[in-house]
């Protein structure tokens, strides 16, 4: 695995913050009746009633990058405990652990393992340097299918009065501007109440992510959408990701850590960051 595809990795998870043949084995639900307008409490309350619940998450991965007309994907791990951390493993052969990247609410830690580098930083310290209105609880919900605001753990009825409604024939779009993060927020959900489309936007800075949602499947009474397609365009970078979901498992015992071995040298991320706006990205 090459260098390049950490920073791809890093810069893909940060800007928040492999299409493969792998299916989920459940069956996957179409929405079966025409979009319903609804008034606001209504549709908040079926929101809220179909919003995945759960202590922790892990999943298998195929994930992919691309950008332009080169790509590369490989296998990897994820894992969540609601609410305080989550964990990228990159695994392209044999099961071997090649990047780990760490978020919990205060801190990132991205682990190279192939040459014993580490960089550490703290999510103020982001938010300080970096335009996009990166939060935990950002990724976690894009990575769980929830609505979300910036800097609140958890989205509830007095959240919701800043979302202005709108319908066309296909989908409901809920739309907000955030003055905590300067992101502009779009969500679009289908008649099944579910989301398929989170946009986020900071025009100033040239920031955009696209979130999609498909091959949405039941897991605990709850539909899990096994398949999401992220487009993240910074300044003149882009970069397309595919992440394919199997063997989800919910609230078991997870212990994650974010310590560094002993060994590792120290990279502040604006390096990693430069190498990725300097230099070829994939």
């Amino acid at each position: 695995m090459r260098k390049s595809f950490l920073t791809a990795t890093v810069f893909f998870l940060l800007v928040m913050i492999g299409f493969s043949s792998c299916k989920p084995k459940k069956h996957i639900i179409s929405a079966t009746s025409p979009l319903e307008e609804k008034t606001a409490s209504s549709l908040y309350t079926d929101i809220l009633s179909r919003e995945l619940q759960f202590s922790s998450l892990s999943s298998k991965l195929n994930l992919s990058l691309t950008s332009g007309s080169r790509s590369v994907s490989s296998k990897a791990n994820l894992k969540i405990v609601k609410g305080r951390q989550l964990q990228l493993s990159v695994q392209p052969l044999f099961g071997i652990e090649m990047v780990r990247i760490y978020v919990d609410t205060d801190t990132v830690v991205v682990l190279d393992r192939m040459n014993k580098r580490f960089v550490k930083e703290s999510l103020v310290d982001l938010k300080d340097n970096y335009p996009f209105g990166f939060d935990y609880n950002t990724l976690e919900s894009l990575l769980t299918n929830r609505l979300f605001t910036t800097n609140a753990k958890q989205v509830s009825f007095e959240n919701f009065s800043r979302f202005n409604i709108s319908y066309s024939e296909d989908f409901c779009k809920l739309q907000a501007n955030d003055a905590f993060s300067g992101l502009s927020q779009q969500f679009m959900l289908n008649a099944n109440d579910n989301i398929t489309v989170a946009l986020l936007t900071n025009e100033p800075y040239r920031f955009s992510i696209k979130w999609s949602y498909d091959e949405f499947t039941w897991v605990k009474d709850k539909a899990f959408p096994y398949l999401m397609q992220i487009e993240a365009v910074y300044a003149d970078k882009k970069i397309n990701s595919v992440l394919s979901f199997s063997d989800v498992v919910f609230d078991q015992p997870l212990v994650l850590s974010k310590d560094v071995p002993k060994g590792y040298s120290a990279v502040a991320l604006s390096d990693i960051l430069k190498m990725i706006t300097t230099a070829n990205l994939l």
